[in-house]
């Protein structure tokens, strides 16, 4: 089977998460809802598996003030 060109190839196209807060901005922009409160759930759930995976970062997060609210035990299971 023959390969396709460099010049023709595909790349997927994916958002990052940068590219996604630029589209929340815009459409609190585009609704006049300056004071719309987006949570990115994923985020959350990323960061309370990093914390379950990494004592040390979990005891260094624990001696910060809280920013995000922890995901739910099921929530973790559910994703490992």
């Amino acid at each position: 089977m023959a390969a396709v060109p460099t010049a023709v190839q595909v790349r997927a196209k994916v958002q990052s998460r940068a590219d996604r807060a630029d589209d929340i901005a815009r459409l609190k922009q585009e609704l006049a809802l300056p004071e719309l409160d987006y949570v990115d759930i994923s985020a959350q759930l990323e960061l309370q598996k990093a914390l379950h995976r990494w004592p040390l970062l979990a005891e260094m997060e624990r001696l910060q003030p809280k920013v995000l609210a922890p995901a739910r035990p099921s929530e973790l299971e559910r994703l490992s």
